[in-house]
């Protein structure tokens, strides 16, 4: 059993990522290109969007380390005996690398997103090519 759902997955890979057609996996797994596509058409869908929800606690985390990262270098200026211009310089180069960081980090989720989003769609739209 576990080597047919192996087999299984493998497959849907190969039909979204790869070459191969919808009726080459359906060959591949002794079904009708239709049989497959609808099969593996939900498996992969439950992938992507396993996926998605590890991007969206990813995201969660990584503005929450960077936000606690900021904190702390506030906090060690404020406990500086001093206020100088040095203290404010820190503290404004602080806010500049927190909001980099956040800005940096939205760049990259969001090109993930529209990752996990296309391939979602190639598996919904992929055609069935003639062999």
């Amino acid at each position: 059993m576990r080597s047919q759902s192996r087999r299984s997955k493998e497959a849907a890979r190969a039909a979204t990522d790869g070459s191969w057609s919808w009726s080459d996996v359906g060959r591949a797994l002794g079904r009708t290109k239709q049989a497959a596509h609808e099969k593996l058409r939900a498996r992969v869908h439950d992938e992507l969007a396993k996926g998605l929800s590890k991007l969206e606690e990813s995201e969660e985390r990584g503005h929450a380390k960077i936000a606690r990262r900021a904190k702390r270098g506030r906090d060690g200026l404020d406990r500086a005996a001093a206020v100088s211009p040095k203290v404010d310089s820190a503290r404004q180069r602080i806010d500049e690398w927190e909001e980099q960081q956040h800005a940096k980090l939205d760049r990259n989720l969001g090109k993930a997103r529209d990752e996990i989003e296309r391939a979602d769609q190639s598996v919904a739209n992929k055609p069935d090519r003639k062999t």
